[in-house]
């Protein structure tokens, strides 16, 4: 019973947190499209650490729910799941806005390949979270088809941009010559 209490303690400040780190994302949010106009990453980047944190702060609330039978916590589940329809609205909405943008511009950050083929992984994992029973009514179709739109500005972005060099086999093979590494850059 002492667990169920502390546990319970524990989701209310986890989903406080949780409530009060989607305020900041929405102003990160926000700020990306400025800079995008600008043609600076920052802003992007930060808004995309906030959202690894709000997808593992989510991850572990849900955890945490698993352990608490207690009846009395529909309310704070019912608080939590609105809260992670905001978070998955504004990814997928931050996601359409700053993709939709960079797939029109004609130079893309060095790394491009790299950086945002993870981010597909992020709005797979969002779908799969909007596809759960709880969600289907609090989505609007909308939002299905935003996600949709952001996956293939996504895939636009990652198709002209060009994979980093692998140099990984030159680790594999230390005897490789240093020139024969050179020639293999020119």
């Amino acid at each position: 019973m002492a667990s169920a209490v502390r546990i319970k303690r524990d989701l209310e400040r986890m989903i406080s947190a949780l409530e009060g780190q989607l305020l900041g994302a929405e102003m990160l949010a926000s700020s990306v499209e400025n800079s995008l106009k600008a043609e600076t990453f920052g802003a992007y980047q930060s808004f995309r650490y906030k959202v690894d944190e709000l997808r593992s702060l989510s991850v572990l609330i849900e955890e945490r729910f698993k352990y608490l039978l207690e009846e009395n916590v529909d309310l704070l589940r019912q608080q939590f799941e609105l809260l992670d329809v905001l978070l998955l609205t504004m990814i997928i909405r931050c996601y359409r806005q700053f993709f939709s943008i960079l797939s029109e511009c004609q130079a893309l950050p060095l790394g491009a390949h790299e950086i945002f083929s993870p981010e597909l992984d992020i709005l797979d994992d969002t779908r799969e979270r909007l596809s759960r029973p709880v969600y289907a009514d609090q989505i609007a179709e909308e939002l299905r088809v935003d996600l949709e739109f952001a996956v293939e500005a996504i895939r636009a972005v990652i198709g002209r941009a060009e994979p980093l060099p692998d140099f990984s086999f030159m680790a594999k093979n230390p005897d490789m010559e240093e020139d024969q590494g050179a020639r293999l850059l020119h």
